[in-house]
């Protein structure tokens, strides 16, 4: 949004959007060939574990993740035996949280079913299809599209704690040496999270264009996620030590203290200036 409103333009970017997967986008974030990466969870975990780079901003700060499963299983406990779909293992936020569903509802995520990264929403929708998953975790829009295609939605994981799962986050090094890049990009990102907010005939129509979706689902979409965005881009460090906790009970390697994931210093300079502009409220 904030690229479509030109609120990134008018800060003096020229954004290029790279869909890539978490490890290889903050691999890039650290060697400059990317100066952001939105793989909050990720590079929180990375952060914590002393990888340089910290998250600056919050954009959804409530995951809004549901399960999505073949029509003939009716509960998360019939996913026992069977495989189950994420974007990809490690750190990324479906995975962590998936495994905290499936712990609440009396499964073992190691033992009791086959966990895999099989790629985006669309591509899990279509494995489906082909009879290759049982299962999967997933977010408006794909979440709808799925339901329309006839498959089953068990329920969200809205009962967790707070949690980064989308933001921007930036390598140590750009935080030291050009803080007012990181400035001007958090300034747009934060008008594009109120535009959003304020906005909702024009975000729905938007996302319709973006995503090639037809106005009942983009509405429907627009209405589940509305309340998961961050008011300011700020969160407590509730949803970081969560972050801690999950990272713990993977094999994946541990994660450190809340404290070392983020760096919100630059963010309250530019949510005091968009306050005096009335652009926050």
């Amino acid at each position: 949004m904030a690229a479509k409103k030109g609120f990134l333009a008018d800060e003096g970017f020229q954004v290029e959007f790279i869909q890539a997967r978490s490890n290889v986008s903050i691999s890039a974030v650290i060697t400059g060939d990317m100066q952001y990466t939105s793989a909050t969870v990720s590079s929180s975990s990375a952060a914590g574990r002393g990888v340089p780079i910290k998250v600056m901003a919050v954009i959804v700060n409530r995951p809004y993740q549901y399960f999505v499963v073949k029509p003939n299983i009716q509960s998360i406990d019939q996913l026992r035996g069977k495989i189950f779909a994420v974007d990809s293992l490690g750190s990324s936020t479906t995975y962590l949280l998936a495994r905290e569903v499936l712990k609440q509802a009396g499964l073992d995520p190691d033992k009791d079913l086959r966990i895999i990264g099989s790629g985006d929403g669309f591509a899990r929708i279509a494995q489906m299809k082909a009879g290759t998953i049982d299962g999967t975790s997933m977010t408006p829009p794909q979440l709808l599209v799925a339901r329309n295609q006839g498959f089953r939605i068990l329920g969200s994981v809205k009962n967790v704690p707070e949690l980064p799962s989308t933001g921007i986050a930036t390598s140590e090094k750009l935080l030291k040496e050009n803080p007012e890049h990181v400035k001007r990009m958090l300034r747009a990102t934060i008008k594009g999270l109120v535009f959003v907010r304020e906005n909702r005939e024009e975000t729905v129509r938007l996302v319709m264009e973006h995503l090639k979706l037809d106005r009942t689902t983009a509405e429907e979409s627009y209405e589940l996620v509305k309340d998961a965005y961050s008011m300011d881009g700020a969160m407590s460090d509730q949803g970081f030590r969560f972050v801690s906790e999950l990272q713990r009970e993977t094999s994946f390697g541990k994660s450190g203290p809340a404290a070392q994931m983020s760096d919100f210093s630059l963010l309250r300079q530019v949510q005091a200036q968009l306050k005096s502009e009335g652009i926050l409220k």
